[in-house]
Protein backbone atom coordinates (compact mmCIF):
# COMPACT_ATOMS: atom_id res chain seq x y z
CA UNK A 1 0.00 0.00 0.00
CA UNK A 2 1.51 3.37 -1.01
CA UNK A 3 2.39 5.86 1.73
CA UNK A 4 0.04 8.77 2.30
CA UNK A 5 1.50 12.07 1.15
CA UNK A 6 0.79 15.16 3.28
CA UNK A 7 -0.96 16.94 0.42
CA UNK A 8 -3.64 14.21 0.43
CA UNK A 9 -4.50 14.77 4.09
CA UNK A 10 -7.64 16.98 4.30
CA UNK A 11 -6.90 20.34 5.89
CA UNK A 12 -3.12 19.86 5.71
CA UNK A 13 -0.83 22.88 5.68
CA UNK A 14 2.83 23.18 6.51
CA UNK A 15 6.23 24.73 6.15
CA UNK A 16 9.60 23.07 5.67
CA UNK A 17 9.63 19.53 7.04
CA UNK A 18 6.63 19.99 9.33
CA UNK A 19 2.93 19.77 8.56
CA UNK A 20 -0.15 20.61 10.61
CA UNK A 21 -3.78 19.52 10.77
CA UNK A 22 -6.52 20.78 13.05
CA UNK A 23 -7.34 18.20 15.71
CA UNK A 24 -11.12 18.19 15.48
CA UNK A 25 -11.35 15.30 17.96
CA UNK A 26 -9.22 17.09 20.58
CA UNK A 27 -6.99 14.12 21.31
CA UNK A 28 -5.39 14.78 24.68
CA UNK A 29 -2.66 12.12 24.58
CA UNK A 30 0.90 13.06 25.50
CA UNK A 31 3.84 12.13 23.30
CA UNK A 32 6.74 10.30 25.00
CA UNK A 33 9.42 12.67 26.29
CA UNK A 34 7.55 15.76 25.07
CA UNK A 35 8.07 19.20 26.57
CA UNK A 36 5.40 21.87 26.99
CA UNK A 37 6.32 25.45 26.13
CA UNK A 38 3.92 28.45 26.23
CA UNK A 39 4.41 31.42 23.91
CA UNK A 40 2.24 34.11 25.44
CA UNK A 41 3.65 36.71 23.02
CA UNK A 42 2.75 34.81 19.83
CA UNK A 43 0.37 37.56 18.67
CA UNK A 44 3.10 40.16 19.18
CA UNK A 45 5.50 38.12 17.06
CA UNK A 46 2.93 37.85 14.25
CA UNK A 47 2.43 41.63 14.35
CA UNK A 48 6.19 42.25 14.45
CA UNK A 49 6.61 40.26 11.22
CA UNK A 50 5.17 43.24 9.32
CA UNK A 51 3.25 40.79 7.10
CA UNK A 52 -0.28 41.12 8.46
CA UNK A 53 -2.88 42.93 6.37
CA UNK A 54 -4.44 46.12 7.75
CA UNK A 55 -6.68 45.09 10.65
CA UNK A 56 -8.25 48.45 11.49
CA UNK A 57 -9.27 48.37 15.14
CA UNK A 58 -9.52 44.55 15.22
CA UNK A 59 -6.97 42.49 17.15
CA UNK A 60 -4.57 39.95 15.65
CA UNK A 61 -6.92 37.20 16.86
CA UNK A 62 -9.51 38.30 14.26
CA UNK A 63 -7.02 37.82 11.40
CA UNK A 64 -5.75 34.55 12.86
CA UNK A 65 -9.26 33.10 12.97
CA UNK A 66 -9.83 33.94 9.29
CA UNK A 67 -6.38 32.70 8.29
CA UNK A 68 -6.85 29.39 10.08
CA UNK A 69 -10.29 29.01 8.49
CA UNK A 70 -8.61 29.18 5.08
CA UNK A 71 -5.78 26.83 6.02
CA UNK A 72 -7.92 24.21 7.79
CA UNK A 73 -10.59 23.92 5.11
CA UNK A 74 -13.21 21.35 6.12
CA UNK A 75 -11.37 20.70 9.40
CA UNK A 76 -12.06 24.22 10.68
CA UNK A 77 -14.22 23.62 13.77
CA UNK A 78 -16.38 26.79 13.83
CA UNK A 79 -19.45 27.73 11.81
CA UNK A 80 -19.80 31.35 10.72
CA UNK A 81 -21.54 33.24 13.55
CA UNK A 82 -21.22 30.34 16.00
CA UNK A 83 -21.58 31.20 19.70
CA UNK A 84 -18.66 29.70 21.62
CA UNK A 85 -18.65 29.35 25.38
CA UNK A 86 -15.21 29.87 26.89
CA UNK A 87 -13.89 29.66 30.44
CA UNK A 88 -10.86 31.65 29.26
CA UNK A 89 -12.77 34.42 27.44
CA UNK A 90 -11.02 33.35 24.23
CA UNK A 91 -11.32 30.88 21.37
CA UNK A 92 -8.95 27.97 20.95
CA UNK A 93 -7.97 25.44 18.33
CA UNK A 94 -5.65 22.46 18.68
CA UNK A 95 -3.33 21.19 15.95
CA UNK A 96 -1.26 18.06 15.49
CA UNK A 97 2.18 18.62 13.99
CA UNK A 98 3.94 15.90 12.07
CA UNK A 99 7.05 15.25 10.05
CA UNK A 100 6.62 15.44 6.27
CA UNK A 101 9.91 13.67 5.48
CA UNK A 102 8.03 10.60 4.26
CA UNK A 103 7.27 9.03 7.63
CA UNK A 104 4.36 11.32 8.60
CA UNK A 105 4.92 10.71 12.29
CA UNK A 106 3.66 13.04 15.05
CA UNK A 107 6.13 15.65 16.28
CA UNK A 108 3.87 17.54 18.67
CA UNK A 109 0.64 19.38 19.38
CA UNK A 110 -0.14 23.08 19.37
CA UNK A 111 -2.97 24.95 21.02
CA UNK A 112 -3.79 28.42 19.71
CA UNK A 113 -5.77 30.80 21.93
CA UNK A 114 -7.12 34.12 20.66
CA UNK A 115 -9.01 36.94 22.34
CA UNK A 116 -9.59 40.67 22.22
CA UNK A 117 -6.22 41.26 23.88
CA UNK A 118 -3.87 38.40 22.98
CA UNK A 119 -2.91 35.45 20.82
CA UNK A 120 -1.10 32.69 22.69
CA UNK A 121 0.45 29.46 21.51
CA UNK A 122 1.18 26.39 23.62
CA UNK A 123 3.47 23.78 22.06
CA UNK A 124 3.80 20.15 23.17
CA UNK A 125 6.98 19.04 21.34
CA UNK A 126 8.31 15.50 21.06
CA UNK A 127 12.07 14.99 20.64
CA UNK A 128 14.05 15.41 18.51
CA UNK A 129 11.80 18.30 17.44
CA UNK A 130 11.96 21.43 19.56
CA UNK A 131 9.06 23.64 20.56
CA UNK A 132 10.87 26.53 18.86
CA UNK A 133 11.07 24.66 15.55
CA UNK A 134 7.38 23.74 15.70
CA UNK A 135 6.40 27.31 16.63
CA UNK A 136 8.53 28.79 13.84
CA UNK A 137 7.17 26.37 11.22
CA UNK A 138 3.60 27.10 12.28
CA UNK A 139 4.25 30.84 12.17
CA UNK A 140 5.87 30.58 8.73
CA UNK A 141 2.88 28.65 7.39
CA UNK A 142 0.50 31.32 8.74
CA UNK A 143 2.55 34.17 7.27
CA UNK A 144 3.28 32.53 3.90
CA UNK A 145 0.09 34.03 2.38
CA UNK A 146 -1.32 36.37 5.03
CA UNK A 147 -4.11 37.71 2.80
CA UNK A 148 -5.39 34.21 1.99
CA UNK A 149 -8.26 34.24 4.50
CA UNK A 150 -11.82 32.95 4.64
CA UNK A 151 -14.86 34.65 6.17
CA UNK A 152 -15.07 33.43 9.72
CA UNK A 153 -16.85 35.00 12.64
CA UNK A 154 -17.57 33.72 16.14
CA UNK A 155 -19.17 35.10 19.29
CA UNK A 156 -17.16 34.44 22.45
CA UNK A 157 -19.19 34.14 25.64
CA UNK A 158 -17.34 33.99 28.96
CA UNK A 159 -18.53 30.98 30.95
CA UNK A 160 -16.27 30.68 34.00
CA UNK A 161 -18.52 30.45 37.03
CA UNK A 162 -15.45 30.51 39.30
CA UNK A 163 -14.97 34.20 38.46
CA UNK A 164 -16.97 36.47 40.77
CA UNK A 165 -17.14 39.06 37.96
CA UNK A 166 -18.45 36.47 35.47
CA UNK A 167 -21.68 38.33 34.73
CA UNK A 168 -19.82 41.57 33.94
CA UNK A 169 -18.03 40.08 30.92
CA UNK A 170 -19.77 41.18 27.74
CA UNK A 171 -19.71 38.65 24.88
CA UNK A 172 -17.85 39.79 21.78
CA UNK A 173 -17.81 39.00 18.08
CA UNK A 174 -14.47 38.43 16.38
CA UNK A 175 -13.32 37.52 12.88
CA UNK A 176 -13.50 38.61 9.24
CA UNK A 177 -16.82 39.22 7.50
CA UNK A 178 -15.45 39.06 3.96
CA UNK A 179 -14.48 42.72 3.77
CA UNK A 180 -13.44 43.89 7.26
CA UNK A 181 -11.75 42.41 10.29
CA UNK A 182 -14.11 42.85 13.19
CA UNK A 183 -14.19 42.83 16.95
CA UNK A 184 -17.13 44.34 18.78
CA UNK A 185 -19.19 43.79 21.90
CA UNK A 186 -22.24 41.58 21.44
CA UNK A 187 -24.38 42.15 24.55
CA UNK A 188 -27.35 40.51 22.84
CA UNK A 189 -25.62 37.15 23.49
CA UNK A 190 -25.21 37.71 27.23
CA UNK A 191 -26.19 34.67 29.27
CA UNK A 192 -28.34 35.40 32.29
CA UNK A 193 -27.86 33.62 35.63
CA UNK A 194 -31.18 31.81 35.07
CA UNK A 195 -29.61 29.99 32.11
CA UNK A 196 -27.43 28.10 34.60
CA UNK A 197 -30.18 27.08 37.01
Amino acid sequence: MPATTPSKIPGYFGHGDLGFVCDTNYVDASLPGATNVPYDDFGDSLTASGRLPPLGAAPVAAWLLARLAALCGSRFPFQYGEICGSDGDDYWLRFISFSTDGSIRPTGKLTVLGSRSYVRLHVHAAPPHSATLIRDSFSAALLSSPTDVRPSCIVVVYTSLEDAEHWRHVPYTLGWDGSDYICHDSPEHTISPEDYE
